[in-house]
């Protein structure tokens, strides 16, 4: 899908959708470390101007890994599964007009 191609969506919104898309194959415990891990990024989109997942290209990704990492002081383990879930969710916003396809190849891992 090309970037003219996507259908705008708010990040809150889809980490929305994402959520109730995985409530059934997520235990509970799992489901509440998903919506830590992707509200921290939300939050993040905000405090950017971000409004918009189809504005979320590479630079970004590496941007917010760049914050996390810096602003968190998060582990690098603990960092490198938060940017698994991320993973996991740009996947799914792929599937639903939101980003890219090859967004998610983008996920800049430790």
């Amino acid at each position: 899908m090309s970037r003219n191609d996507l259908e705008p969506l708010a990040p809150q919104d889809a980490l929305d959708w994402y959520l109730e898309h995985r409530r059934e194959s997520l235990r509970t415990a799992t489901r509440r470390k998903h919506r830590s891990a992707l509200g921290t990024f939300v939050d993040w989109t905000e405090e950017t101007g971000i409004d918009n997942m189809n504005d979320i290209g590479g630079r970004q990704l590496m941007e917010y890994k760049t914050w996390r990492k810096a602003e968190t002081d998060i582990a690098t383990v603990s960092l490198n599964g938060n940017l698994a879930i991320l993973q996991r969710f740009l996947r799914f916003c792929a599937k639903i007009d939101a980003v890219d396809d090859d967004l998610v190849e983008r996920v800049p891992l430790p």
